[in-house]
């Protein structure tokens, strides 16, 4: 027979699960509201890739796609198109400028780290890369339409 005991861890655990699966189903509303920021990074970003206007530009335009990433990660595939095209004009200006792809990957992960600076904003990062669902970035490699600016820098 059950003891007043069981019976009571019984309860305890039934209301923890009930509990867990509520706050799990709840998690998911909070990211009505966008998070901000982007103004405390943006001097940071312009003076550490201010050798060139236009890699200056590419990193303000990577970065503003991390934002629009982080404020709004319900809007994965949406806003998807503008982060892949960010990528893409960050990498051409930044290899257009000298730099080798090692030294292009860093930058676009400092660039992510300085956007994606606490953890509110890892977890709607990583809400943003849930919501994806493995869906693959259009690419247009080398392509200076990818870029929402005039380009100075010569091609290749």
């Amino acid at each position: 027979m059950w003891s007043k005991n069981k019976i009571l861890l019984a309860v305890v655990f039934i209301l923890i699960i009930i509990f867990g699966f509520y706050w799990i189903q709840d998690s998911g509303d909070k990211y009505d509201q966008p998070v901000g920021g982007f103004e405390k990074i943006q001097p940071i970003i312009e003076s550490k890739f201010g050798q060139h206007e236009d890699l200056k530009k590419a990193a303000l335009q990577l970065a503003q796609a991390i934002q629009k990433a982080v404020d709004y990660p319900q809007d994965a595939v949406l806003n998807d198109p503008d982060f892949g095209r960010a990528l893409d004009c960050f990498s051409m200006i930044h290899e257009r400028a000298g730099n080798d792809f090692e030294k292009g990957t860093a930058a676009k992960q400092e660039i992510r780290d300085l956007v994606v600076s606490n953890s509110e904003k890892q977890r709607r990062y990583i809400r943003y890369n849930a919501s994806l669902s493995g869906q693959v970035l259009d690419t247009f490699f080398d392509d200076p339409t990818s870029c929402d600016f005039a380009i100075t820098l010569p091609g290749k």
